[in-house]
């Protein structure tokens, strides 16, 4: 990996990140990501929690880490995949948009929101946080109000709407009446989607989103909203390429 710092070249992070995906195998590579976003997320701890690690912790924190990562990754190794378990194309509608909710103790809480094509084009990705610790339901429909929102910029009239909250689908479909505490933000989450000509209310399970569960995840290390329209950002392109791989959508 140190090949091109050898040479001397002044390349943008992108640019190394290509190369990288030329010259190293998946496994180095994913290894490197792994331990770079933990490494990433240490600099976020001493940031906002104010819990420092000294600089020799964190290599060996950062290899503990990925080889306990690993060990889970081989042990489902062999394992058969039912062949529904993972991102599935809007069927007769242009686009789907996977939105998911994640509460981070100590960080607030985050959203991410990924937008796909029939052909699995990543249209767009974002990422939202905010300080306040909302409760897992409302954040959920949270999640769906920011995936609509970032739907109306696109000027898009149709979508597939996809949560893995059961609940709050099966109210935004109306197939439960249950009075929640979160049923006013329902309401405006349905009236705001009265705004389009069609939305598709769909619940799936996390294997069918995981590039939006990764954003939601990850959004700890932006202040508010961040947003990346027509290509994704390259942390996110290998999930978004095992979704394609694994949908047979393209190679």
């Amino acid at each position: 990996m140190g090949s091109y710092i050898e040479r001397g070249e002044d390349l943008t992070s992108e640019e190394w990140y290509c190369e990288l995906q030329e010259t190293e195998s998946d496994e180095q590579l994913g290894s490197f990501l792994v331990a770079l976003w933990y490494i990433w997320d240490q600099r976020n701890c001493q940031l906002w929690n104010k819990k420092k690690l000294e600089e020799w912790e964190i290599a060996p924190r950062a290899n503990e880490w990925l080889k306990d990562y690993l060990e889970k990754q081989t042990k489902t190794q062999g394992v058969e995949r039912a062949p529904d378990l993972r991102w599935r194309p809007p069927e007769l509608i242009p686009v789907k948009v996977n939105v998911d909710a994640a509460c981070m103790s100590g960080k607030g809480t985050g959203w991410g929101a990924v937008i796909r094509d029939g052909g699995g084009r990543c249209l767009l990705a974002a990422v939202k946080r905010s300080r306040v610790q909302w409760n897992p339901e409302d954040s959920e429909v949270m999640a769906i109000d920011f995936g609509l929102e970032l739907a109306r910029r696109m000027t898009f009239r149709e979508m597939e709407m996809e949560s893995d909250s059961l609940g709050i689908i099966s109210q935004l479909r109306r197939e439960e009446e249950r009075q929640t505490e979160n049923v006013l933000l329902c309401e405006e989450v349905r009236a705001k989607a009265q705004e389009f000509d069609r939305v598709i209310w769909s619940f799936v399970g996390r294997e069918f989103k995981k590039p939006a569960h990764f954003m939601a995840h990850v959004s700890c290390n932006w202040d508010e909203e961040e947003i990346w329209m027509d290509r994704p950002p390259f942390f996110l392109e290998p999930l978004l390429k095992e979704d394609c791989r694994a949908t047979d959508i393209y190679g």
